[in-house]
């Protein structure tokens, strides 16, 4: 079973690192799909279509702000020497991997129920900060312990549709018919025990990874991490997700749109 396991694991990390490129090049490539689906299927003429896309860009700006604001404040949150040495703290009582692990995987998913900007920052410096105490720990497991928290954000503090569907005025409201309160969404009890089963599951589930992969420890080059060694003129592109995202061709689709 676990022979299984750590084939279909490793399978699916090798196909997602070879052929996953960056969110932003999968965003263009869901563009030019709509824009083509609408041609295709829709009366709308290519200009109808180009102008719809390039004034719906602006309507995001409001939104897309406030997600910046969230994750800058959650950046500087989480470098607080405060709160950076208290993570030192944590990780240097930590001995073990198995421990590395489950206390990243906690740490990572309470943080991100508090805010996911600061969530998804602490995972980060966590994981760096484990390896460095434990540096016998698969640091890819590490990565994967720290960034397994986010799945608590949505029923946090920071959720994004209990906090709208709580704002007076919302675009909800006229399909609802009232304002649902927090108590029925982010404190319910439903809501509260599966958060509560996520923070056990979760590093139960890490430690099974770990247990899978425990044959792969990776500590050389972790510190290389925060130097930057080499530029783009002498990276090599090995895989068909990294050609893409270095392609002018992709860049030049956008400038195209942009402009039209």
């Amino acid at each position: 079973m676990l022979v299984f396991m750590k084939t279909t694991i490793l399978f699916f990390d090798r196909l997602m690192q070879k052929w996953t490129p960056d969110p932003y090049i999968i965003a263009i490539f869901l563009t030019l799909i709509v824009i083509t689906l609408a041609k295709i299927f829709t009366p709308a003429s290519n200009s109808d279509i180009i102008l719809s896309w390039g004034d719906g860009i602006w309507k995001l700006s409001t939104f897309t702000l406030q997600m910046a604001m969230i994750l800058v404040g959650g950046y500087l949150v989480a470098s607080a020497p405060l709160i950076n040495q208290f993570l030192k703290k944590i990780c240097s009582s930590v001995h073990s991997p198995l421990g590395a692990i489950v206390i990243t995987t906690f740490i990572s998913g309470f943080a991100s129920w508090l805010n996911w900007g600061f969530g998804l920052v602490v995972g980060a410096f966590l994981a760096i900060e484990m390896a460095r105490a434990v540096p016998h720990t698969n640091f890819r497991i590490l990565v994967a312990s720290s960034y397994s928290g986010f799945l608590l954000w949505h029923g946090g503090l920071s959720g994004s549709i209990p906090l709208v569907v709580n704002t007076e005025g919302n675009f909800s409201f006229e399909w609802i018919g009232r304002i649902i309160p927090l108590s029925e969404t982010i404190f319910s009890p439903f809501n509260l025990i599966a958060v509560i089963g996520l923070l056990f599951i979760l590093p139960l589930t890490n430690l099974l990874l770990a247990k899978i992969l425990s044959s792969q420890v990776e500590t050389t080059n972790l510190f290389d991490l925060t130097e930057n060694h080499h530029s783009f003129e002498n990276t090599k592109l090995n895989t068909p997700a990294e050609k893409i995202e270095h392609s002018p061709v992709v860049s030049l689709a956008f400038f195209v749109l942009g402009a039209s």
